[in-house]
């Protein structure tokens, strides 16, 4: 039976060593969660709001909704930046339900089945039919806060279910029975677990243990050879 030397010993140690040294972590991680915008950021009263839409009560797409103030002065500011957003900048619209709808990203790295979002909305006007939907699937009853709420507290919400991989779609129903009608929706975090891959190889390091297994390879069959012709 063949008993490997020390030298044999110390070649398969090494190979082992160049295996587990062979992988390692990717050298930039990818970002955790995902980004969903705010109605209004850095708009002015009057601009087109590029990450959101609307529908309008008898169906028809509207396109891009408007950044928008009341003209009653009556709306809570919803922060820094940040501006309500209808299909009139400043002016009543018809009555009827509207829905508001933006879209997002969950990439491959980050597991949708894990995902949670939270903000804050507010609604003119708050009512029993306005609802939350995630990719047209009914995620929250909560109306949203009154238009003159101050307290963002009153105005948070939680989605935990849901989620899709890929591009999903939110949208806020609100309706208006008239006058001035719009929404504002702040504070969004979107947290999702990351998903957890075999570590890359490093192709340097691979390289380093096929070597070193073809060396110990090739000692081994050297030794064999000459016990052989000594016998």
């Amino acid at each position: 039976m063949f008993k490997p030397s020390g030298r044999m010993r110390w070649v398969s140690s090494a190979a082992f060593l160049a295996l587990g040294l062979a992988f390692r972590l990717p050298a930039t991680p990818p970002p955790l969660g995902f980004v969903v915008h705010d109605t209004g950021e850095g708009l002015s009263v009057g601009d087109f709001d590029p990450y959101w839409v609307v529908v309008l009560p008898d169906g028809t797409d509207f396109g891009n909704a408007i950044s928008a103030i009341d003209p009653n002065g009556n709306w809570i500011d919803p922060g820094p930046a940040r501006t309500w957003i209808s299909i009139a900048a400043d002016a009543p619209v018809p009555t009827g339900t509207y829905r508001y709808t933006t879209t997002f990203e969950i990439d491959s790295n980050h597991d949708a089945a894990t995902a949670t979002l939270f903000g804050s909305w507010w609604a003119d006007e708050p009512q029993s039919s306005n609802q939350i939907l995630l990719n047209d699937q009914v995620v929250s009853e909560f109306d949203g806060a009154s238009w003159f709420d101050e307290d963002s507290g009153n105005a948070h919400f939680q989605i935990d279910f849901g989620f899709v991989q890929g591009v999903n779609t939110l949208t806020f129903v609100v309706g208006n029975t008239g006058g001035p009608s719009g929404i504002a929706v702040t504070g969004f975090a979107g947290f999702a677990d990351e998903v957890r891959s075999v570590p890359e190889a490093s192709p340097w390091l691979s390289g380093f243990l096929l070597s070193m297994v073809t060396a110990g390879y090739g000692w081994h069959s050297r030794r064999q050879g000459r016990e052989a012709r000594t016998r």
